[in-house]
């Protein structure tokens, strides 16, 4: 049986100072199909007070504290995306190894997570505007430092669900006046795409979002147009890794590396880098912004049209936005 640290696994790609926080000190709230915090590399997630499932009988956003301790097992199995979903991103996240010839380590394991689940009791996505709405409410009053949305929901919810657009944006504009980062991942596009339709989703499609895609197959034969739209920030490629599954269960990475998983890698960045600044500061409340947070990572991470000549054998993380352009964050 093998281990994986994904800390180690990015390597150079960020300073070793980052890599030695683990994350410690920052407070993430994940938004996903829930998380099987029975396997042993999870078990340490299995916090009081810690637990949504804004999906529940009964649930009220407004009074989110008396819902803390919400069962969020991860029964999703929904193709194309990966059974167990929220389990597989989260350890990519937050997995610490347990013993054992096999263990899965995450980028930033001594981050303190919030799990918040959007998943039915059979599993099935809830892809329905108004649950997201919900968790994003919670989210944003747990005050954490980052949140994490890997899912892609069609604008249409809004005419279906009569919800008003002004409404969903004002619950996405308190996620940048609290200044938390909102990390998400763009949909799954398939082997014949050229374009990833980051507009037409909840909630890539938002100004507040930090938004992220797995390397596509096919890079190889150019980025048309994509350089030009500022609202994908991230692309990752990770050729080789371990993720948990439920029911104690390690898999290595699929060959199709999904959007998700690296919505998750940036995520676990931001968090060692958050990290980092709050050991060197005295202010233990320090908080960054998107603009802030782009403008950190831009001399850290090449620009995307260095991924056609990049190393594919090795993890990378290319940034897309120019802050001199005004356009562009």
């Amino acid at each position: 049986m093998e281990k994986f640290d994904w800390n180690a696994a990015l390597g150079s790609a960020v300073p070793a100072e980052w890599l030695l926080t683990k994350g410690e000190g920052v407070k993430i709230a994940v938004i996903d199909t829930g998380v099987d915090l029975t396997h042993p590399d999870l078990l340490h997630l299995k916090q009081k007070e810690h637990t949504f499932y804004p999906a529940s009988t009964g649930f009220s956003a407004s009074r989110w504290r008396d819902y803390g301790n919400a069962g969020v097992p991860d029964l999703f199995n929904q193709p194309p995306d990966p059974p167990g979903h929220g389990t597989q991103c989260v350890s990519i996240l937050a997995a610490r190894p347990s013993s054992g010839d096999a263990s899965v380590q995450g980028i930033a394991p001594n981050a303190e997570v919030y799990i918040i689940k959007t998943t039915n009791a059979s599993g099935l996505s809830n892809s329905v505007l108004q649950c997201f709405l919900d968790a994003l409410k919670v989210a944003t009053a747990i005050k954490p430092d980052i949140i994490l949305a890997s899912l892609a929901i069609h604008k249409i919810g809004l005419a279906r669900e009569r919800i008003p657009a002004a409404d969903a944006d004002a619950i996405f504009k308190a996620v940048s006046d609290n200044n938390i980062l909102l990390f998400s991942s763009i949909k799954n596009a398939g082997p014949d795409a050229r374009s990833f339709e980051i507009g037409t989703y909840y909630p890539s499609s938002q100004p507040e979002s930090i938004n992220t895609v797995a390397m596509p197959d096919w890079l190889a034969a150019g980025l048309p147009n994509l350089e030009a739209d500022a609202e994908l920030h991230f692309m990752v490629n990770s050729p080789s890794g371990m993720i948990c599954k439920p029911g104690n269960r390690r898999h290595p990475l699929p060959q199709s590396f999904p959007n998700s998983y690296a919505n998750y890698v940036v995520g676990g960045v931001a968090a060692l880098y958050l990290s980092f600044l709050k050991k060197i500061t005295t202010d233990r409340d320090l908080s960054l912004t998107k603009e802030g947070f782009l403008t950190a990572m831009h001399s850290r991470f090449s620009p995307l049209a260095d991924a056609l000549s990049a190393d594919k054998t090795k993890m990378g993380i290319f940034r897309n936005f120019n802050l001199n352009q005004p356009n562009h964050v």
